[in-house]
């Protein structure tokens, strides 16, 4: 008893001298006395969803396309691979510093030389074991704050891929959108004309117009 009772205080020992990781309580107050008074302004917050502001435009052929191009994106389908492995290396990095607990069971038939009916002796049985491994350094902890980094990084990334994409494909349905205007109208001016010419020509076959004005027309 006494040896376990050394054993646990040496672990306590050891872990209160484990590296822990840096921490800056003071950061903000650093950063509220050493920036400008004039930075201090509140960042607009757009009310758009990131994931679907191109609804706002109310338009189902956009929402097609970009949905298209989502779907289909080679680069986007890696960076959500890169996120699913973050996580799941997260997810084992936070199980390190957990108990853990295994279940055992077992069952077995032995003959033995005794007189009939024991002349068979079946036995059968269910454990738990409990194991738990301390972080006494914090390398494990360590280890868990830089995956859950690495996530973050990767969910950013991801983001950025995916609004990226949809930014260019709703640019390139306004534009084209715009460039189906500007011909629209074209095609209209280019109707009045005609329509002007056919006028002016009829005024010249009445004495209403001259030659000049023709010419003018055609041009």
């Amino acid at each position: 008893m006494k040896k376990l009772l050394a054993e646990i205080l040496a672990c306590l020992a050891m872990a209160a001298c484990a590296v822990q990781p840096a921490t800056h309580a003071d950061l903000p107050t650093t950063v509220t006395t050493t920036a400008p008074t004039n930075w201090m302004v509140d960042a607009p917050r757009a009310d758009a969803d990131p994931a679907a502001w191109w609804n706002q435009f109310n338009d189902p052929v956009m929402h097609e396309l970009v949905a298209s191009v989502l779907d289909s994106n080679l680069d986007l389908q890696a960076a959500v691979e890169r996120v699913k492995q973050a996580q799941a290396l997260t997810v084992q990095r936070r199980a390190a510093l957990l108990p853990q607990l295994d279940a055992n069971a077992g069952a077995s038939d032995s003959r033995q030389n005794t007189p009939p009916p024991l002349g068979y002796v079946r036995q059968a049985g269910v454990g738990l074991a409990l194991s738990w491994t301390p972080d006494v350094f914090g390398g494990e902890r360590l280890e868990l704050l830089a995956s859950q980094a690495q996530l973050v990084g990767r969910e950013h990334a991801a983001d950025q891929v995916r609004l990226a994409l949809a930014a260019n494909t709703a640019s390139a349905y306004v534009d084209l959108r715009w460039a189906q205007a500007e011909l629209k109208i074209l095609k209209d001016n280019e109707s009045i004309r005609e329509r002007a010419l056919k006028l002016t020509q009829r005024r010249l076959q009445y004495g209403l117009s001259t030659k000049l004005d023709v010419a003018r027309a055609q041009n």
